[in-house]
């Protein structure tokens, strides 16, 4: 009897250990063979091809050589499973490897790090995840190399949802160059039947049309709304390029329940864009847009709330921040700085009537510094007295210097006007661009900073120093 004990008790573990088990490894490298097993590095093989034509189960893991570079596209083969993913990623050391094109259409459960793709020409998306669910991507470069055609894509396929998307600290760069021909192109695009997708502590470098963003092609309204998306700790530079319609971020067409929180934008057209989101809901908070023509602007949305964002107007923006036509109802613009540098650029401006509510905001102008300039319609007002009697808006907002700690750093001082003034938004912004908890002492500050006596944690320019 206790001998058959002992054998049902390891062919239990036996059978434990195989369920656990992590699959085969499969090395790929320059100067390899494809008629090898490429099971070790003296038996790689040398083909993204190769790749393209195996089939792998799930807890596999397939290497690519630090530092070598594949002239190839790769379309992924399989898929993993709940739990037990395929993983693509690199080996041994120096720069990323590198090839033209990844593509995975109709998978599932697949782990992305350390890899570079390398656009080649006009539409030949850097990475594309099409009707596919259940992946993360983490320490990888999308190089646009200056052509039309977007760096990293989501998309449905067929009948297929993409959904539960991780990207981690990722970078898209030089996509698209107008001044050369190749107008437009976007970073990142979470585009029609895309859901649950989170982009967290990305770059987006130097991109024609966006850095990120989420959209519907009006195509496919009402059946393939891409929606539940977040932008978080996200950095947007796109200083080089002279297109009219480079922005920042963008949450485009009917797309919903999108998140832009803690991101900070530089960049010589326009900063955060909502654009014809009719029904909503969509919030930016905690963030920093330092931007020309425009900081902020929505055009055709409802159930919008801009909370606790700091808009500094750059040398040549016209508007800090815009409600445009056919915004209509429950909008919301709270708790936010927001500065212009010239007597005629509008610290805010909206269209219509009745269609944002305003309020505990902090405005400068540095030409009126007490005053501030407000439009709605085709009235203007350069005081906030008559920009409160006439529109009924910003009863509790106020204008003058929020008192930054420098020019740069756009925390606030001690004795900073925006301290404690701010409307109470519990259950809707519960920490500061920094992580600090909101609110402190039972109030909330004005900006993206919540005012912290401690040491301060890291640069309020996050990673680089480009303002």
């Amino acid at each position: 009897m206790i001998k058959l004990k002992q054998i049902a008790l390891t062919l239990l573990l036996s059978f434990a250990i195989q369920g656990c088990a992590t699959g085969a490894t499969y090395y790929v490298k320059t100067g390899g063979n494809d008629r090898l097993d490429g099971l070790s590095d003296g038996n790689a093989w040398e083909t993204l091809n190769k790749i393209a034509i195996s089939s792998f189960n799930a807890g596999d893991t397939i290497k690519l050589n630090s530092g070598d570079t594949w002239a190839e596209n790769l379309t992924f083969p399989s898929s993993g499973t709940v739990g037990n993913v395929i993983t693509l990623t690199n080996y041994g050391t120096g720069a990323n490897p590198v090839i033209n094109r990844l593509v995975f259409t109709l998978k599932h459960d697949i782990a992305v790090s350390n890899l570079e793709t390398n656009s080649t020409g006009v539409y030949e998306y850097g990475c594309m995840v099409l009707g596919s669910y259940n992946f993360t991507f983490d320490n990888c470069v999308f190089d646009g190399n200056n052509q039309r055609a977007d760096a990293f894509l989501t998309q449905f396929s067929g009948t297929e949802w993409t959904h539960d998307i991780t990207i981690t600290n990722c970078m898209v760069k030089d996509v698209g160059d107008i001044d050369n021909g190749a107008e437009g192109g976007t970073g990142f695009q979470i585009a029609s039947g895309s859901y649950n997708v989170l982009i967290e502590d990305c770059d987006a470098l130097e991109c024609e049309e966006a850095g990120f963003q989420v959209f519907t092609n009006t195509v496919y309204w009402g059946t393939w709304d891409s929606h539940d998306v977040t932008f978080r700790r996200c950095y947007v530079f796109l200083t080089g390029h002279t297109d009219i319609s480079s922005q920042a971020i963008v949450i485009g067409w009917k797309a919903y329940n999108t998140l832009v929180d803690k991101c900070f934008t530089v960049g010589t057209r326009h900063g955060m864009t909502v654009d014809h989101n009719i029904t909503g809901p969509n919030r930016i908070q905690n963030s920093i847009f330092y931007n020309g023509l425009e900081c902020f602007v929505a055009v055709g949305c409802n159930n919008l709330t801009v909370v606790n964002n700091t808009f500094i107007a750059g040398p040549n923006t016209v508007k800090t921040a815009w409600f445009r036509t056919g915004c209509v109802s429950g909008n919301v613009f709270k708790n936010n700085i927001s500065i212009s540098l010239q007597s005629w650029w509008q610290n805010l401006i909206v269209d219509t009537a009745g269609s944002v509510d305003s309020d505990y905001n902090r405005y400068y102008n540095t030409i009126l510094p007490t005053e501030g300039y407000f439009s709605q319609g085709a009235n203007t007002y350069n005081t906030l007295a008559g920009w409160q009697t006439a529109t009924g808006l910003d009863l509790n907002s106020t204008c003058g210097n929020p008192l930054f700690r420098s020019a740069t750093d756009y925390r606030l001082q001690k004795n900073s006007p925006c301290r404690g003034v701010g409307a109470s938004l519990v259950g809707i912004v519960d920490d500061d661009y920094d992580g600090t908890p909101r609110p402190l002492g039972g109030v909330y500050d004005i900006g993206a900073y919540q005012y912290y006596k401690a040491k301060v944690r890291g640069n309020a320019t996050l990673r680089h120093s480009t303002i």
